[in-house]
């Protein structure tokens, strides 16, 4: 109690609960340390009390390191939690070990109806690619995996969603477990059906019209080259688009000034009665400019009727 008043007062509250392992902070020239205490009654032969043994360990860095664990325990939890993704982790046998609440919220099941199971919620037509990923994550755990798959929900809707997994292993190089991160696309993937069929439908309306019609953008490369431009040129879609017009239809290149001329002053403009030559083929026609107004891109649009049948039967 002189040389230690801080030890003393502790072991004096303590003495009626021996044996004792309990933690206390004492107090030196350096500062606040922590302390592992053990008290342990002395016994003579007849086995009556005539000391206490006390015995100090310092922890204060193991506390430091727990401190600084424990930390970053709840720094990852935050994460995790806050996280607008659903994230699953699995152990060895796939089982459930930990999910966020992004993933209630997306799929539908909480962490207790899940906790220690699997999640049958592959789609039976999705079930091998997942097979496949799960193979490739496992061979390759030093990068994460992701692939493009569907799964369903707890009310049975089917969800298109990426996913991105990796594993952890043990130093044996066992797999200890494997987190799974969901991206909803569904919307994503709907909205590329859309615009898809929005897009084939803008292109069977254009190659279904008898003129020719030719998408050019400021530098006068091809950005749209249809059916009937096929036919009379003879040079494929494919071909055209991203080529120079000049380079793939020279007999419209004296017109080209017209065309800079279009996109500039953003105004229509029609040439009549132009004569063309295709190959062999010579024909007369009516050129029409059409300027494309867009914040995001500009160009123009070149169309080419053949009113060659037409003038001869006036």
């Amino acid at each position: 109690d002189k040389i230690f008043p801080a030890l003393y007062e502790k072991i004096c509250s303590e003495r009626g609960r021996l044996p004792l392992t309990t933690q206390i902070c004492l107090g030196n020239k350096t500062g606040l340390r922590h302390w592992e205490l053990r008290l342990f009654a002395i016994l003579n032969k007849k086995g009556k009390q005539t000391g206490l043994l006390v015995i100090l360990r310092d922890i204060t860095e193991w506390e430091k390191i727990q401190e600084a664990l424990k930390y970053s325990e709840r720094i990852h939890r935050l994460t995790l939690e806050a996280s607008p993704n659903p994230i699953v982790f699995y152990d060895d046998k796939g089982r459930v070990t930990y999910l966020n609440p992004a993933f209630t919220r997306v799929f539908g099941w909480s962490f207790d109806e899940l906790e220690g199971r699997r999640i049958d919620f592959v789609p039976p037509e999705n079930m091998e690619e997942t097979m496949q990923a799960l193979q490739r994550t496992i061979e390759r755990p030093e990068v994460n995996y992701n692939f493009i798959t569907r799964r369903y929900t707890k009310t049975g809707e089917v969800l298109d969603v990426s996913i991105n997994s990796a594993v952890h292993r043990l130093e044996n190089s066992r797999v200890a477990s494997m987190v799974v991160n969901f991206t909803d696309i569904t919307q994503l993937k709907k909205t590329e059906r859309e615009l898809k069929a929005t897009r084939d439908f803008i292109r069977n309306i254009i190659n279904s019209m008898p003129s020719m019609l030719i998408g050019l953008d400021t530098d006068t490369i091809v950005t749209q080259w249809n059916t009937e431009a096929e036919k009379i040129t003879g040079i494929c879609a494919q071909k055209a688009q991203g080529s120079r017009l000049n380079d793939i239809f020279p007999e419209l290149s004296a017109h080209l000034a017209c065309v800079t001329q279009v996109i500039k002053e953003k105004r229509m403009k029609k040439l009549a009665k132009v004569n063309l030559s295709s190959g062999k083929k010579s024909v007369l026609a009516d050129i029409t400019i059409y300027p494309i107004v867009s914040d995001q891109e500009k160009g123009a649009v070149v169309r080419v009727d053949d009113i060659t049948e037409r003038v001869r039967m006036e």
